[in-house]
């Protein structure tokens, strides 16, 4: 897909979206730079196939009530997680998500951050 057929697909997601309930919004904020729905109750990321549980376990929202809840996220263009635009490192933090100290690889042209010396030296 080259980058005029994106531009055309967001703006049609666009104008299909719903606009969030009040209840929605004090839980949920989508994301639109990195395609992904946050949690702000939870502070983070909510993976796509994983929102109705999320919902259910977490918040304890019943199913009637979750349903409103899909049909707000189904409108989102949602990035599958391998997917997501990840910010540079030295980037402004994500909305809505906390901030921690980690470490950054020093490699030239890598940009993998990661909270734990284990995850590090994985990497």
């Amino acid at each position: 897909m080259n980058d005029c057929d994106q531009t055309r697909s967001a703006s049609i997601l666009a104008a299909q979206r719903i606009v969030p309930t009040p209840r929605q919004s004090r839980l949920l904020t989508y994301l639109l730079t990195h395609q992904v729905l946050i949690c702000k109750e939870c502070q983070y990321a909510i993976q796509p196939l994983a929102i109705s549980r999320h919902f259910k376990e977490l918040h304890s929202i019943c199913r009637s009530d979750r349903e409103g809840f899909m049909a707000y996220t189904r409108s989102l263009n949602l990035a599958n997680p391998k997917d997501v635009r990840l910010p540079k490192y030295d980037a402004t933090p994500v909305p809505f998500l906390p901030t921690q100290r980690g470490f950054a690889c020093e490699l030239s042209g890598c940009d993998h951050l990661y909270v734990t010396v284990k995850r590090m030296k994985r990497h």
